[in-house]
């Protein structure tokens, strides 16, 4: 078997032994797809996929949950903010209705 190597085309599942408590815990380890991403950057490109996603899995709607989940990065807060000024939303989920024209401006 060949050794496994991360890109942005291949997710990995690694192992780690005797975690936190656990004896075995698997993960993925996803390759970057974007490769220097900044706030504005990411928050471009979640609004395109709020305009393009009806669905609930645009990126605004992915921050938003994981914002709820607990989940932070260095660039949430600039990232969210982002987002708020570019839409003009009072939080995350009107963002997202904004973008779609699903309330007045």
């Amino acid at each position: 078997m060949s050794p496994k190597r991360q890109n942005a085309d291949r997710v990995v599942v690694e192992t780690l032994l005797d975690f936190e408590g656990l004896a075995t815990v698997l993960y993925t380890n996803i390759g970057a797809n974007i490769p220097h991403p900044t706030a504005t950057g990411l928050a471009q490109l979640a609004i395109s996929s709020a305009r393009a996603l009806g669905d609930g899995s645009d990126g605004i709607s992915y921050l938003d949950n994981a914002m709820k989940a607990g989940i932070e990065t260095p660039l949430t807060g600039a990232y969210a903010a982002e987002i708020l000024r570019l839409s003009g939303g009072r939080d995350l989920g009107d963002a997202v209705a904004r973008i779609r024209g699903e309330v007045g401006e």
